[in-house]
């Protein structure tokens, strides 16, 4: 089940919504948030609408910035409608791409879950004008950009753009219209109404991935239009339209394939109170397809993001981008992983890790160790490295096994839990208790410390194995309200992908809330897991 979210900019987008007045000299951009109807979120719509934050965020600048944006300045705004991605200069993709586990403790075993892009991007390719900027910000297997967006968008350009034979009847009719708008009509008339960026679009037809020097949940399409995006037309813009896309003047001619403006910028964000500021105040990478893409990219992200202090970084191919992306997480889960070991050794000689980990990071090239508790949890360290491993297979094509620390990793911290449901097992044994007849209290369900993300947490694992082991489980945590993963299972985040797969005695979970009061949480208890 994965939305979408698309984002476009435009100098009149009041047809749209009765909020949406558009972009205007002192508010440039308008943003459309498209969610796709699913049962699961389309309620979130007319909350967006209201000006009211559909999720409730650690962060307090989360909700009066909705509110802002599209009660005050009314540039923001959200649909469920394909069509809106028709007006969009830029549109910003990040549907979900998760890696599905068939077992635990085996990353291997698994596949990248790319349908819900790979269907987004069919969507896009048939609905958005030849000029408009498509920007990647899901994490993604490496290579997806170029191996699997390109070709699904050019295609659409072949289809849509190409010989007539091959273009869709209402694609005919918006590429006779077009001729029309640039003048070239019987008398032969050679005034052109094309964008600067339209026309750096069709100037790079030639330029493919392979060349050029560009080389061979949740979800969210997010669309922008910008006020400067097109020139404005004599009588109004609707006039000349006359009931047909706004889109229509930027369609090429049918002798041209316009070349795809394909971008990839992954997302550096971190949940908690500093949730906005992660965003705007941090340090991004960027690339594009060809050099078109790449410039726009560029000038896209400097307009919202805060490049002065945090400059850019801007490389030559997707991939590139995309690899930096998924050894940046992998490089932090194998050091979580690697503690692993140590702890294990430190447990069993009497050894405070903590201790040791303290006078380690006293050092400047060790001031970012981490202990990983029972697990490392969030969205992205637990799965992103597998999404590279099976890239070099599946998409890049090879056969070989050169991957041997990044999925030992993932193993290793997935696990990690069953040790930590062991440690429980073995102590109420000492006090002459077992765990089937024990009253336990976990006190903590988020992945980590001042947020609500219970996303892949370790905690979840340790509350699963101690149920299978037949234990009384109670759960206080100040941030989070409900435990979806436990109480929807049978759904949620997916049907098929609860990790109650992995356990038996299971069912009960579903009936576990999240004890608000600790005291009453602690009441009875035979144990208590921090």
């Amino acid at each position: 089940g994965s939305s979408s979210s698309l984002v476009a900019r435009r100098s009149s987008l009041s047809s749209l919504s009765p909020i949406a007045s558009g972009p205007s000299p002192k508010y440039p951009k308008f943003v459309i948030g498209v969610q796709r109807p699913s049962t699961r979120s389309y309620w979130k719509i007319p909350l967006l609408n209201r000006g009211i934050a559909p999720v409730e965020a650690e962060d307090p600048e989360v909700a009066p910035l909705i509110a802002r944006c599209v009660n005050k300045k009314k540039t923001l705004t959200a649909t469920f409608t394909e069509d809106a991605l028709t007006l969009a200069d830029c549109v910003v993709v990040d549907v979900q791409c998760d890696y599905f586990k068939e077992t635990l403790g085996n990353c291997r075993q698994g596949h990248a879950e790319i349908a819900a892009l790979e269907d987004s991007l069919k969507v896009i390719g048939d609905k958005i004008r030849p000029d408009c900027l498509v920007l990647i910000e899901t994490t993604v297997p490496p290579g997806t950009t170029e191996y699997i967006a390109y070709p699904i968008i050019k295609k659409a350009f072949e289809r849509r753009f190409g010989s007539p034979d091959q273009a869709r009847p209402e694609d005919t009719k918006l590429k006779t219209l077009d001729s029309r708008l640039r003048g070239n009509d019987k008398k032969g008339g050679s005034s052109s109404l094309m964008s600067p960026a339209y026309e750096e679009a069709v100037g790079s037809a030639a330029m493919s991935p392979a060349g050029g020097g560009a080389g061979g949940g949740h979800s969210s399409l997010v669309a922008h239009h910008s006020l400067l995006s097109s020139p404005p037309l004599e009588g109004g813009r609707g006039e000349v339209a006359s009931g047909l896309a706004l889109s229509t003047i930027h369609h090429p001619p049918s002798t041209i394939v316009p070349e795809p403006l394909l971008a990839h910028s992954y997302e550096r964000v971190m949940p908690g109170r500093e949730y906005v500021a992660s965003i705007r105040d941090f340090w991004r990478v960027c690339s594009g397809v060809n050099p078109t893409a790449r410039a726009r990219v560029a000038k896209f992200l400097s307009e919202v993001l805060n490049v002065e202090k945090f400059p850019l970084t801007v490389l030559d191919r997707p991939i590139e981008s995309e690899t930096c992306k998924i050894v940046e997480n992998s490089y932090r889960a194998t050091i979580l992983a690697f503690l692993d070991e140590w702890s294990l050794f430190a447990e069993r000689n009497g050894v405070d890790i903590m201790k040791v980990i303290q006078a380690i990071k006293v050092r400047p090239t060790h001031s970012n160790m981490i202990f990983p508790g029972p697990g490392i949890g969030g969205y992205c360290l637990p799965k992103d490295g597998g999404l590279g491993v099976w890239a070099y297979r599946h998409l890049m094509g090879f056969e070989d096994d050169i991957f041997k620390i990044t999925p030992m990793a993932i193993d290793i911290n997935d696990t990690r839990a069953l040790h930590a449901a062991e440690l429980v097992r073995d102590a109420l044994r000492n006090m002459g208790k077992i765990v089937a007849a024990s009253k336990i209290v976990i006190l903590g369900a988020s992945y980590r410390e001042d947020v609500g993300d219970t996303r892949y947490s370790g905690s979840e694992a340790l509350v699963r194995k101690l149920t299978e082991m037949g234990g009384e489980i109670r759960v206080h945590d100040p941030y989070v309200k409900h435990w979806w993963e436990l109480e929807k299972q049978d759904t949620y985040p997916a049907p098929g992908h609860s990790w109650a797969r992995f356990f038996r005695n299971q069912e009960s979970l579903t009936d576990l809330r999240i004890e608000p009061d600790m005291k009453a949480a602690l009441k009875g208890a035979d144990a208590v897991v921090l």
